[in-house]
């Protein structure tokens, strides 16, 4: 067995609870879960949910609508804080995982 095949078999446990020892496969299929779950993540809190426009709890007031009642600037409305800190939470947790997984 050459030095490259060795390397190509050679697994290693997990860093992280309940998944599979490290091999390259795996790690392809990390690097996979991981690009596809950003771009779901993005497409979410940067396409979908601006559309639905989700309505916020007393009244059924929309976000824009709750911004212009305590006269703030527009501008303000054009983002919601809760959907970018889920999904920027959501992207940090991901790449810190992978991060420990890949340094394990």
């Amino acid at each position: 067995m050459t030095p490259a095949q060795e390397l190509a078999n050679e697994k290693y446990l997990s860093a992280l609870p309940w998944l599979p020892p490290l091999s390259e496969k795996t790690l392809t299929s990390y690097y996979s879960f991981y690009i596809a779950s950003l771009a779901a993540i993005i497409t979410f809190g940067g396409i979908l949910a601006p559309i639905l426009e989700v309505k916020l709890g007393l009244g059924g007031t929309s976000y824009a609508d709750f911004i212009g009642s305590v006269h703030m600037p527009s501008q303000f409305a054009d983002v919601d804080p809760i959907v970018a800190s889920f999904c920027g939470g959501a992207i940090g947790v991901l790449s810190a995982l992978l991060v420990v997984e890949m340094n394990g």
